[in-house]
């Protein structure tokens, strides 16, 4: 159980590249009733998913994983930081602002 009282199933990898390419006639119905620009949903993804697929590892063999640390780029003098639900807000306002995704709903 996870606190909730629901029981939590078995961790089940999906590779968002198949998800996303699965969903793009979903993609193209919301395009359409929200009137958004005319995109579809591989030239907005653009190759975001399959870097998503190579960050999380998707399909690769089980092993240890690589840490990341922003140590080197603080030291370096990149000091400055986001949070990252502000950074999220930031950037799917600005896709709504553009006629990328609906606004949200009220």
């Amino acid at each position: 159980m996870d606190g909730t009282g629901v029981e939590v199933g078995p961790d089940e990898p999906v590779s968002l590249v198949r998800y996303l390419r699965e969903r793009a006639a979903t993609w193209d119905a919301v395009v359409a009733r929200h009137g958004l620009r005319p995109l579809t949903l591989a030239e907005f993804v653009g190759s975001a998913d399959h870097h998503a697929d190579f960050s999380f590892a998707h399909g690769a063999p089980a092993g240890p994983r690589a840490f990341t640390s922003t140590v080197k780029l603080r030291q370096a003098g990149f000091g400055e930081a986001m949070h990252t639900e502000d950074s999220f807000r930031d950037a799917f306002r600005a896709m709504i602002d553009r006629g990328l995704l609906p606004p949200a709903a009220a």
